[in-house]
C-alpha cells in the first residue's frame, strides 16, 4: 500500500497514539506469527487503517501490552495481540502485496518482485477464507493494468479501479455499504495522491501516470495541485459521509482524527509542499 491513511499525530491525544502504534505494531508482529518474517515488509499506516476500523466495529475488547521486537529491540513499544481486525489486515495485507509483487514482475521483471515466492503459501491459505476479496484483488489490477498500458488519459476512470478494490476489502463480510462506500473513496483518494506525488519519478523513468496521460510532459506539479485538490477535497467529504454510517463500538476518537484531520492534512499538504508528508514518514520507518 501507500502509507497516507493515518493519523494527524499533532492533534492526536497520547493514548489513542498509543492504541494507533499498538495496532501498527500489533499488525507487524501478527504478519510474522502467522505467515512469514518476509511478509512484515507489506505493513503500512494503511492496513494499519483497516485493523483499527474493523476492530472498532466490534465489542471485542483491545488487549494492549508493551514488547520488544527485531526492529526496536530496547525498547519496548505497545502492541495489540489477538484482535479480529488485525488478523483480517494481516490476511488482506499478504493478498495486496502478493498481487502487486506479480504485477511488478509482469511489467518491470524488477528484482524485488521475486519476494513473492514467499507469499504464495500465505496466499494459499487467506485465499480459501477470503475468496470473495482474492478475486477482487486480482480483478481489479488486472483492469488497472490494462488501462495502463493502453496509457488511459482519464485519471478517474484508472482511479475507479482501486477505489472498488477497496471497497471489497473494507466490506469485510460483503454486506454494509458504508463500509464500501468509505473503502471505494479511499482507494481513489489513494491512488490519485499517490499518482501525483510520483508525477516527477514517472516521467524522469518513462513510467506510466494518469495525468502525465492527461496533461503532457510540460504539466507541473504547481499546475496539477490546482486541479486536484479540489476533487480530492470532495473526496474527503465522501469519505466523511461514508465514515458517518457506520456504527462504531470504540476507538471512535482515534478514527475521528485520521478520516477528519490525518487525511485532510495530506491533501492540504499537496496545496503547500507538494508532497504528502505522512508519507515521508513512512518511508523513514516511523510510527
Amino acid at each position: 500500500m501507500f502509507g497516507y491513511v493515518t493519523a494527524h499525530k499533532d492533534l492526536l491525544r497520547v493514548c489513542d497514539y498509543n492504541i494507533f502504534r499498538g495496532y501498527y505494531c500489533g499488525l507487524c508482529k501478527t504478519l510474522g506469527k502467522k505467515f512469514n518474517q518476509i511478509t512484515r515488509l507489506g505493513l503500512s499506516y494503511d492496513m494499519t487503517f483497516l485493523a483499527v476500523l474493523v476492530s472498532s466495529l466490534s465489542d471485542e475488547k483491545i488487549d494492549l501490552k508493551r514488547s520488544c521486537c527485531i526492529a526496536h529491540p530496547l525498547s519496548r513499544r505497545p502492541v495489540i495481540n489477538d484482535d479480529g481486525g488485525i488478523s483480517y489486515s494481516a490476511d488482506m495485507s499478504v493478498l495486496l502485496t502478493y498481487y502487486k509483487l506479480k504485477d511488478d514482475w509482469t511489467d518491470e521483471k524488477s528484482l524485488k518482485s521475486l519476494a513473492r515466492i514467499f507469499y504464495i503459501f500465505p496466499v494459499k491459505k487467506v485465499k480459501k477464507c477470503y475468496p470473495r476479496q482474492a478475486n477482487a484483488i486480482k480483478e481489479q489490477l488486472k483492469n488497472l493494468r490494462m488501462l495502463e498500458t493502453e496509457n488511459c488519459n482519464q485519471p478517474d476512470k484508472v482511479a475507479d479501479c482501486f477505489g472498488k478494490l477497496l471497497a471489497v476489502i473494507f466490506d469485510k463480510d460483503g454486506n454494509n455499504r458504508p463500509l464500501s462506500m468509505l473503502g471505494y473513496h479511499i482507494g481513489r483518494l489513494i491512488y490519485l495522491t499517490d499518482a501525483y506525488c510520483d508525477l516527477e519519478q514517472d516521467l524522469k523513468k518513462k513510467c506510466y501516470n494518469p495525468f502525465l496521460s492527461l496533461y503532457g510532459s510540460s504539466i507541473s506539479k504547481e499546475a496539477l495541485k490546482e486541479l486536484l485538490v479540489p476533487s480530492l477535497t470532495y473526496t474527503l467529504s465522501e469519505i466523511a459521509a461514508a465514515y458517518e454510517l457506520l456504527d462504531l463500538k470504540k476507538n471512535k476518537e482515534l478514527l475521528d482524527n485520521i478520516i477528519y484531520l490525518g487525511l485532510r492534512k495530506n491533501v492540504e499538504s499537496l496545496s503547500v509542499e507538494g508532497d504528502a508528508p505522512q508519507k515521508k514518514e513512512k518511508e523513514n520507518g516511523s510510527v
